[in-house]
């Protein structure tokens, strides 16, 4: 199961991505060569805790069409989030480029950048693209999906609005503060999360999809405690009944559909019916780390890359493997056989 969850964890992302992306394209053809000017400061509503949203300006993308020349340090950041991956799976793949979101991450990281509402260090964005590269070296990573992010490149965009502030992105927020009423074409403005029954899990954030900022609801939540069918729930204390982490109260997870006290067991740890930290999988009643390339498996649950088991047999071989869908993770692919990556030569 907790293979399963993994693996949706992951379909979720790329679909949000995908959406994300279309919606985004309509808004961008619509409104191209228009630019949505911020409502204003609904800082008293946000003070007596009322949950209206920044005023509706219509069907105008609240990032421009036309940022003008692209920033430096958002065009670096932006190769190394989107062009890096799939410049390199073509290359171990042996197909030509397909297109990437890095136009759009430098249009929208430029625009927040020049509004002063992010700022991020030029160090971080080196290190990024270092650990980037080192990270993409070989083949052996090659899946359908995009690459996991070094951790080097999470949390790069520091917010510097404060609460009451208009706002694109939840990034554009102070820790601890998100976009609340945001969406791809309307302002919203920076809150505190919402408390029980506060309304929840609006659009998806454009400039944190672009950036790839996994990390985001953390960082930024919507809920003081987690969100659930499009309302705010309190934490579940240990004892209680669950379906995921992320329903537990801090310092407890969720294990055989409770929430147990402590931290999400590690490799070597025994996990019946848990999850296990980091990219650890629970196997056979214990958390063991995913399988390299070369380890034999019978499920993609297991591997680093994917499962190849040849046709009739019960067990395969992790490995790399190419396909023309979704290419690199973003939509534009059409659905194809799975195709195994070129040997990669030695010496």
């Amino acid at each position: 199961m907790r293979g399963v969850r993994r693996i949706a964890v992951r379909l979720r992302r790329t679909l949000a991505a995908f959406t994300l992306a279309l919606l985004l394209a309509l808004v961008f053809v619509t409104c191209r060569g228009t630019e949505n000017k911020p409502g204003p400061s609904v800082a008293a509503e946000h003070a007596t805790g009322s949950e209206a949203a920044a005023p509706d300006t219509g069907i105008k993308a609240v990032y421009p069409s036309d940022a003008g020349t692209p920033d430096p340090l958002a065009q670096r950041l932006c190769d190394a989030l989107h062009t890096l991956p799939q410049t390199r799976k073509a290359e171990c793949c042996g197909t030509a480029g397909a297109s990437t979101l890095a136009g759009e991450c430098v249009r929208v990281l430029t625009v927040a950048l020049r509004a002063k509402t992010v700022t991020i260090e030029p160090r971080h964005v080196d290190r990024c693209v270092e650990e980037t590269r080192r990270a993409l070296a070989g083949c052996d990573w090659v899946t359908p999906l995009m690459p996991r992010l070094p951790e080097a490149c999470r949390a790069l965009a520091g917010g510097q609005l404060q609460a009451g502030a208009t706002c694109r992105s939840s990034l554009d927020c102070r820790d601890g503060l998100f976009c609340r009423g945001s969406s791809p074409t309307t302002f919203g403005v920076c809150a505190e999360p919402g408390g029980a029954n506060a309304t929840c899990g609006g659009p998806a954030d454009t400039l944190a999809t672009y950036v790839r900022e996994v990390d985001a609801e953390t960082r930024h939540p919507e809920c003081r405690g987690f969100c659930r069918g499009a309302q705010c729930a309190d934490y579940i204390a240990a004892g209680g009944s669950c379906s995921s982490d992320r329903q537990c109260a801090p310092g407890t997870h969720c294990a055989s559909g409770r929430c147990v006290a402590g931290p999400l067991p590690k490799i070597g740890e025994p996990c019946s019916g848990s999850a296990c930290a980091g990219d650890a999988v629970c196997s056979g009643g214990k958390c063991v780390a995913l399988k390299t390339a070369g380890e034999s498996c019978t499920s993609p649950f297991e591997c680093e890359a994917a499962c190849t088991i040849p046709p009739g047999a019960k067990v395969g071989t992790c490995g790399p493997e190419c396909t023309n869908w979704p290419a690199a993770g973003y939509p534009g692919g059409v659905p194809a056989a799975g195709r195994k990556v070129p040997p990669r030569k030695r010496g």
